[in-house]
């Protein structure tokens, strides 16, 4: 049992640093073999996060499948939210949420054409994921940005925030 745990950290870890080297990549930035393992500390909220997510789609599957595939594709962006902005593993679930909002029906159709891409590159005697994988992965972390940039600039700024310049017109 304490095997397949520290497995399980390891693949987490591992899971971080792919998602570190996809943002650098989508952001002309350099990748080393090193970022694969950079980004460690932020497993713990990285497991929290896959905790409370598996925990929620669980939920969803047992009443009746689609609340599942719903809830997964909700919160599709969490690990990306965890790594580029180093949210909490709560936050980035709140955040994710509200960044696919709208977005549901698209993403399910993404993540299924990425599922089918996946399923040809493993049909190629598990070669074909060499290739498959990064390039679905690059794709996903494109999604993200798009998302989480377009999110933040659509954000209505609180009222306290909005200043109305003065008139010398009494009424």
């Amino acid at each position: 049992m304490l095997i397949s745990l520290a497995g399980f950290v390891v693949q987490v870890i591992i899971e971080i640093g792919i998602l570190t080297i996809a943002l650098r990549l989508l952001d002309n930035q350099p990748a080393k073999y090193a970022d694969l393992f950079q980004q460690y500390p932020l497993a713990g909220q990285f497991l929290i996060a896959v905790i409370l997510a598996g925990l929620a789609i669980g939920a969803g599957f047992i009443l009746f499948i689609i609340p599942g595939i719903y809830i997964a594709v909700r919160l599709s962006q969490t690990g990306f939210l965890i790594v580029d902005q180093k949210l909490s593993g709560i936050d980035a679930l709140k955040k994710s949420w509200e960044i696919t909002k709208g977005q549901s029906l698209s993403l399910f159709l993404l993540i299924v054409v990425f599922a089918l891409i996946n399923i040809v590159g493993a049909l190629v005697v598990f070669i074909g994921l060499l290739v498959t994988v990064p390039t679905t992965t690059m794709a996903m972390a494109s999604v993200y940005r798009k998302l989480s940039s377009s999110r933040s600039a659509l954000e209505v700024p609180p009222v306290s925030a909005v200043t109305v310049p003065p008139t010398d017109n009494p009424l």
